[in-house]
């Protein structure tokens, strides 16, 4: 008998199939019948194992067949099912390409073969077709932002500003990110390191009051450290009119006049990032005042007030002999004590600390004078002469050289501290520095609640934060905080080296260097940071406790762990086996996810029972898909609204919001302040390695929930025996409230935006208390605008903030300008309401305008600031740098692609082609230290859908999408001088890092260099 094996190879996809015939033996007789046949043998087919290939991929089929007792005649492949392909069969084998398609999907296709009797049979294999897909965006640059034109990052083309004649012209407000360096500084791989970018100069049209900031990136600024200049061209551009030299990571001067002035970020000592902040009056850190070296303060020129190491000083030989090399006179004082000294000579002196200080004083002079003796001869034949402007000018020579003699003095090892004899001491800085930038507290009339209680403490009212812990050696903490407890069940989760413990304070969420969100520290301070100390920022309640609790670590937390955090919280049992002396009163939840449990609905249920109430944020995922914890029965949930009252991009809604509270916009700067308008509150900065004490602007629902928060504790302090059902009435009934959007609930709002006046009053009533004669107090939101160089009409809303009737007289323009006017058609008869800002441009020569439109009442005056601006041909659109934007696997939380659209100016493409479908981070930042790492401190940073403070968003992509848009910012976060290392501002951009697992956000330099790996790997196959 004959028998014939037939072989189908399989090959890989891009190689063709061959048939192989392997026949063998059979013989017979001759000259003898044929013997009866036996019965045919059915033919064995065997289509091959499966198959995956990517959408436009070769697939090759190939498979075996045997016929035992003949010959295969006929193979057949077709398709039974799944996308149509062209198949096409070529003798034994078929191919086809994977079609273009949305989703990952699978088709079967079947072999059949038939042998030389006419039998036949048949096997199935599956191709599982993977998708590829690509999606593309727009990255917009901020309101109000630009950048520097020359840091050090490669790709970004050098457009140098290093003297007058090449300034960078500005808008005004505006919020700029920069880097500055000197020679042989910085990370070797930009483009700045060799060369050195020792100034930066802006031109800018601005209005007396205004003031320009410097927050400097570098956690040690005595090491890497930049000075503030400003220049007025009208009286000269070889010296500044005023300076700032301080040695912390903070410089700020003042406009005096309205005008044109050229700004100077100089780099004295090594590299940094920087922000440049110019806009309406801000304050400073009262800190920042103890090292300040401004040169407009008032002193006595040519003099400093120094203490001297006195042991150094006789290891010298002694302060004459000291003073004979520096050149500086002792003028009065005694060892053991402060000293005034005369500091004429002190940089020409021998020893006269350091060649830069030289060096910065002989550049400030240059052109002028070129030693200081024919400065002085100049100066008295000056004066002699009666030159008013040279006596001027020789005036501020010498009282720039005595700043720059006390900055040198204070880095000498014999010198404990030194400063300027000042004629009188500067003013004195109102209590809560950035209270003034808080302007989400008036925007819920928290100012008039204080007026009726900042929260008594007999009994204490406890609001319980549940997050990733509180900074407990934060100042703005101080005597605020009561025990809390450690709930991180998992070590590797926790980042201090154990499980649950009784130590609350938060060694930050960050794995691997970086920086952390210290997220728990910012909703904390909004509940009840210390207020009225004169330091940082204020709290919702002057008196309320906190009860830092830890669920959040490096990867988020658990529901089993924030179940036990309420637990403790409320005083129940729980995994601690302890309970608290006094159970929280409040506990805000700044968290969320999705996922109900039905344990954990059962908890609130309990924990309500107990007498304690629940807030949680809404989330930030911009759906009406619930979250939670915010979505169980009994929690009050609260979406987040900007500063003109709308609800935020990124808030969530539906039919679960019950309140509204202020939650930012970092990507606005309405009220002109030179800061976006997020939430400021305490913070903290472990970039480092080592954490720094501060406060920043974080935008998010995780911002409303404690202003909800505090208020209730506000009420608890008016009358302890409100139970959450009462609240709850309260709150369905409008009166801790004012209506937003539709009448009534609504479900961007809830019951409105929470009015913690109202809300006092609400409880004064209910515990049967005596209210203060009815007293309208007027109040304006937002409390100030900026119309920047395109808006033309802005809204505000005037309204009562405390009680009785509020009379609104016609507002006034002040002074009266042609350009600025108000539309009061939406106010009631009262004049309390909507009103309409409006600004006429046109006529108006390029510049800088700013006026005030006023209100008068029976309750107060209030006076809105406004500025516009006046473009020509030489102001530039936003401008966020040189942007990479990144696409990380979620799932992995590796970088998968990397696109390089360029410098962010009014927006800019990026894209990301033939990618799987499947769940993703966008997020886009600069490099302009050129450290490799993107959205560092000082720098420029955005993430699809927004920048989350606590975690970074997703999206998942299951097709082709051209709608990924973001904002991307520079973000300052303002640091005490007492704070670790001397302060600093950073990006709040940190939380970043920490949303990545630890890891920083690298970038790799090359243009798109993921997107050619993925074509070359194409290839290759």
């Amino acid at each position: 008998m004959r028998k014939t094996l037939l072989r189908f190879l399989s090959v890989s996809c891009t190689a063709g199939c061959a048939l192989v015939l392997a026949a063998c033996g059979g013989g017979g007789g001759s000259g003898s019948s044929e013997p009866p046949q036996p019965a045919n043998v059915r033919p064995i087919a065997d289509a091959g194992p499966p198959q995956t290939a990517e959408e436009g991929q070769t697939v090759t089929l190939a498979g075996t067949a045997t016929d035992s007792d003949g010959t295969i005649e006929l193979v057949t492949w077709r398709q039974l099912d799944g996308v149509t392909v062209n198949l096409s069969q070529s003798g034994n084998t078929a191919s086809f390409v994977v079609p273009d398609i949305d989703v990952d999907s699978t088709a079967t296709f079947q072999l059949m073969v038939t042998d030389d009797r006419g039998a036949s049979d048949s096997d199935s294999v599956t191709v599982d077709f993977e998708a590829r897909v690509s999606v593309s965006g727009s990255v917009f640059p901020a309101t109000g932002i630009d950048s520097d034109g020359d840091v050090n990052d490669i790709g970004t083309p050098l457009a140098r500003n290093n003297d007058f004649e090449s300034a960078q012209t500005l808008g005004n407000p505006v919020l700029l990110g920069g880097y500055a360096n000197e020679p042989g500084t910085g990370d070797d791989s930009g483009q700045l390191e060799e060369l050195g970018d020792t100034e930066d100069f802006y031109l800018i049209d601005a209005v007396e009051g205004q003031t320009v900031s410097l927050f400097i990136e570098s956690e040690r600024p005595f090491i890497n450290d930049l000075d503030l200049e400003l220049y007025d061209p009208a009286f000269s551009l070889d010296i500044p009119i005023d300076a700032s030299f301080s040695t912390t990571a903070f410089e700020q001067l003042t406009i005096p006049a309205d005008g044109e002035y050229y700004i100077a970020v100089v780099a004295f000592r090594g590299a940094s990032n920087y922000i440049l902040s110019i806009g309406q009056a801000a304050a400073a850190p009262t800190g920042w005042r103890a090292d300040a070296l401004v040169l407009s303060d008032s002193f006595n020129a040519g003099q400093a007030v120094v203490r001297f190491d006195d042991d150094e000083v006789s290891a010298k030989g002694g302060l004459q002999s000291l003073a004979s090399k520096t050149g500086m006179v002792p003028l009065g004082g005694a060892a053991g004590r402060s000293r005034l000294i005369d500091t004429t000579s002190f940089l020409d002196g021998d020893d006269g600390g350091g060649g830069r200080y030289k060096d910065m004083a002989r550049r400030l002079r240059e052109g002028k004078f070129t030693t200081r003796a024919e400065r002085s001869s100049a100066g008295e034949e000056r004066n002699r002469s009666g030159d008013k402007a040279g006596s001027r000018h020789w005036s501020q020579l010498a009282r720039l050289d005595t700043l720059l003699a006390i900055k040198a003095l204070r880095a000498r090892d014999d010198v404990i501290h030194a400063s300027p004899n000042y004629l009188h001491e500067p003013s004195i800085t109102p209590n809560d520095e950035f209270i003034g930038l808080q302007w989400h507290y008036p925007a819920i009339s928290l100012p008039a609640a204080w007026d009726l209680t900042q929260g008594d403490r007999n009994p204490s009212v406890i609001v319980a934060v549940i997050d990733t812990g509180v900074l407990l050696g934060h100042p703005d903490f101080a005597g605020k905080l009561v025990p809390g407890f450690d709930f991180i069940s998992n070590p590797g989760n926790a980042r201090d080296g154990d499980g649950i413990d009784s130590n609350p304070d938060d060694p930050g969420d960050l794995g691997n260097g970086g920086s952390s969100s210290f997220h728990g520290t910012h909703v904390a301070g909004t509940v009840g940071a210390l207020t009225n100390n004169a330091t940082g920022v204020a709290g919702s309640g002057w008196e309320t406790l906190i009860m830092p609790l830890r669920a959040l670590g490096q990867f988020g937390g658990s529901t089993f762990d924030i179940d036990q955090a309420i637990r403790f919280a409320a005083g129940l049992p729980n995994d601690s086996g302890t309970v608290p002396a006094q159970r929280a009163d409040v506990i805000n939840l700044s968290l969320g996810g999705a996922g109900f449990s039905q344990a954990s609905q059962n908890l609130i249920n309990e924990v309500r029972a107990a007498g304690v109430v629940v807030v949680a944020a809404a989330g930030n995922s911009s759906t009406s898909a619930p979250s939670f914890p915010a979505a169980y029965d009994g929690v009050i949930s609260v979406s987040a609204v900007d500063i003109n009252n709308n609800r935020t991009g990124y808030s969530n809604f539906g039919s679960t919001i019950d309140l509204a509270a202020p939650g930012g916009n970092t990507g606005a700067d309405v009220n002109g302040d030179g800061f976006g308008d997020g939430v400021l509150s305490t913070i903290g900065d472990d970039s480092g390695g080592s954490i720094r004490f501060g406060y920043g602007f974080l935008q998010g629902t995780s911002m409303a929930a404690p202003h909800v928060a505090g208020v209730i504790a506000l009420m608890r302090a008016v009358d302890p025996n409100l139970t959450p059902a009462a609240i709850d009435s309260l709150i369905a009934a409008g009166s801790l409230s004012d209506d937003l959007g539709t009448p009534g609930r609504d479900n961007s709002f809830g019951h409105g935006l929470i009015n913690a006046f109202d809300a006092v009053v609400a409880a004064v009533e209910s515990s049967g208390g005596e209210l203060p004669d009815p007293t309208p107090v007027l109040i304006a939101t937002p409390p100030a605008l900026n119309f920047g160089v395109s808006l033309v009409t802005q809204p505000i809303t005037v309204s009562n903030g405390g009680t009785g009737d509020l009379a609104v007289g016609a507002p006034t323009v002040v002074p009266d300008v042609a350009w600025l006017s108000v539309d009061s058609t939406g106010a009631d008869a009262s004049g309390v309401g909507p009103y309409q800002i409006n600004v006429e441009r046109d006529g108006l020569d390029p510049g800088t305008f700013q006026a005030e439109v006023e209100f008068t009442s029976n309750g107060g005056d209030f006076a809105v600031p406004v500025i516009m601006q006046v473009a020509d041909g030489d102001t530039p659109a936003g401008n966020a740098g040189n942007h990479f934007i990144l696409l990380i696997d979620d799932a992995t939380g590796d970088v998968v692609g990397q696109s390089e659209p360029g410098l962010v100016i009014d927006g800019v493409t990026y894209a990301f082609n033939d990618i799987s479908p499947g769940t993703y981070i966008i997020i886009g930042g600069t490099d302009n230290d050129s450290d490799g790492f993107i959205c560092d401190a000082a720098e420029a940073c955005g993430a699809f859908p927004v920048l989350d403070p606590l975690a970074l968003q997703t999206v998942t992509i299951e097709g082709n999408r051209d709608d990924l848009d973001f904002i991307s910012t520079f973000n300052g976060e303002l640091a005490t001088p007492s704070s670790a290392a001397g302060g600093g501002a950073v990006s709040v951009a940190n939380a970043v890092r920490s949303a990545m697992g630890g890891r920083g956000i690298p970038v790799q330099r090359g243009a798109n260099v993921f997107q050619r790996e993925a074509e070359s790997a194409a290839q290759a196959d």
